[in-house]
């Protein structure tokens, strides 16, 4: 079943229909959880025999805690309940923290682990992978900006095969 006002990519995992949402979910929720003081990272619906499965991603610099998570599951089952925003079937809604070695793609996700240690895997000048561990010191739209043995490199979005924060055990 798609949302009357959005578009899917469906491809399936496990036996379940998972759709990455393009628009209108992630547009009606956004709102919601920026004004709880978080960011929403991504959103998944997963549809099988049981009904949808709205799974919501959010995070703070801080990070995010328990009792936030909670609030915003019922502040989103809430508006899904007050805009009927499910028509039919049965769903149910899961907020949750994007998780610590989750990887890093976006802008806001760089900024997000601004002082924090990070891996990246990128293509050089050559077009050849390089390895490089270092702290981010900031990303605009271009580039995340890494502070590495001392100094500051820039890598390009386009450049970057992998990244994902560096996490002490």
């Amino acid at each position: 079943m798609m949302h009357r006002s959005g578009s899917y990519a469906h491809f399936f995992l496990m036996g379940y229909k998972v759709e990455h949402v393009s628009d209108s979910i992630e547009k009606q929720v956004a709102p919601i959880v920026e004004d709880s003081g978080a960011d929403l990272v991504d959103v998944i619906i997963k549809g099988g025999p049981s009904g949808k499965v709205f799974q919501f991603f959010v995070d703070t610099p801080a990070g995010i805690t328990v009792d936030h998570l909670t609030r915003l599951n019922r502040t989103i089952c809430r508006y899904f309940e007050e805009a009927n925003v499910v028509s039919s079937g049965s769903y149910r809604v899961e907020v949750s923290s994007p998780g610590l070695d989750r990887p890093l793609k976006t802008m806001r996700d760089f900024l997000r682990s601004k002082g924090r240690k990070v891996s990246l895997v990128y293509r050089d000048s050559q077009d050849k992978k390089a390895d490089v561990e270092g702290t981010v010191a900031d990303a605009d739209e271009q580039a995340v900006s890494l502070r590495v043995e001392g100094k500051t490199m820039a890598v390009h979005y386009s450049e970057i095969v992998r990244a994902k924060r560096v996490i002490k055990w």
